[in-house]
């Protein structure tokens, strides 16, 4: 499995080592896209998109390999172009995938309650916890997307592999 991401962000390209991830790129990184193309020879099966900006759509499309799938995780906010070409030439899937399903959460529910999922790895994907009288810096942390998973708590409240630790500023 890859992670690629961006350097801007590199609290995510971390967190994806620290989970071990077998390759985490730095696409910005010189060398990177082709470094990357040779580990996958000849693309990925399975491509999926986080991002949803136009860049990061070509990219995602331009990894996976004939007859594999594109599927976009990530809301766009407008219209996307893509290379309808090489979609046809290369036979490649796309699709979409809306996260917030009843049937996802009753999966993912499952997987933790199973052990297949840890909830040690899932508290590593929380980055910052936030009391709730802070929502707002919480809010502004998520949307800045430097962090992973940001958590509003209540008074009083915390998450165990965050408990004595100082609330961000």
């Amino acid at each position: 499995m890859a992670v690629v991401g961006r350097g801007r962000r590199p609290r995510r390209l971390e967190l994806a080592r620290a989970l071990g991830i077998e390759q985490v790129v730095d696409i910005e990184a010189d060398g990177a896209l082709d470094a990357l193309k040779r580990w996958m020879d000849g693309g990925a099966d399975q491509v999926y998109g986080c991002a949803g900006g136009g860049d990061a759509v070509a990219l995602g499309l331009s990894l996976v390999r004939r007859r594999g799938r594109y599927t976009e995780l990530a809301l766009a906010g407008g219209t996307v172009p893509i290379d309808l070409d090489t979609v046809v030439r290369h036979e490649i899937e796309i699709g979409g995938a809306v996260s917030h399903r009843p049937e996802s959460w009753r999966l993912a529910l499952e997987l933790i309650a199973s052990g297949s999922i840890s909830t040690e790895t899932l508290e590593r994907l929380i980055t910052a916890v936030y009391p709730l009288e802070r929502w707002r810096a919480a809010f502004d942390a998520a949307a800045g997307r430097a962090e992973g998973k940001v958590l509003v708590v209540p008074h009083g409240a915390t998450v165990a592999s965050h408990a004595g630790s100082p609330p961000p500023r």
